[in-house]
């Protein structure tokens, strides 16, 4: 149980980074795409 937790934090953790980074390319291509 505890390993499926520390699982899930660090699953949340690296989604969490992969949206900001998306978000961060996105706003960057559209900043050199105006």
């Amino acid at each position: 149980m505890k390993k499926i937790k520390n699982f899930l934090f660090i699953y949340n953790n690296i989604k969490k980074f992969f949206f900001i980074k998306f978000i961060y390319i996105i706003s960057f291509l559209n900043y050199f795409f105006q």
